[in-house]
């Protein structure tokens, strides 16, 4: 009989690749695709998001102490909201990513923003 999966379990397991879906497209990053840079600069960034409040290289999506996170850069800070979490403000510092959720670059997160990025961190499974 399979024994229920822990919490425990689903943290630890390696991780596989991010998924962003912008503007109707989905975007694989693996770790060997890190960092990945968003913002405006079309030559410097893998998302670009062109709207004001997005600086050239706005954040970059990282590895830092063995967590795969966003690290802001910007002048405006990033929006991220984890889960169904309260959305924090980011500036120029770093937060790990877990499971699913929103970012927003250089404004408060809007469920209706055509610049709205939706996350999801994904997992190998065992066996």
């Amino acid at each position: 009989m399979n024994e229920p999966t822990s919490i425990t379990h689903i943290s630890t397991a390696p991780f596989d690749h991010l998924e962003l879906f912008y503007r109707g497209e989905e975007v694989k990053i693996a770790l060997t695709d890190l960092p990945f840079v968003l913002g405006r600069d079309s030559d410097q960034c893998q998302l670009v998001i062109d709207h004001l409040k997005a600086s050239r290289q706005h954040c970059t999506l990282t590895l830092q102490d063995n967590q795969v996170g966003l690290l802001d850069k910007s002048t405006n800070g990033t929006s991220l909201q984890i889960g169904r979490a309260s959305s924090i403000m980011i500036k120029n510092g770093f937060y790990p990513l877990t499971g699913q959720g929103y970012i927003q670059l250089g404004k408060t997160i809007s469920a209706n923003d055509p610049d709205l990025i939706c996350y999801k961190m994904v997992f190998k499974h065992p066996g």
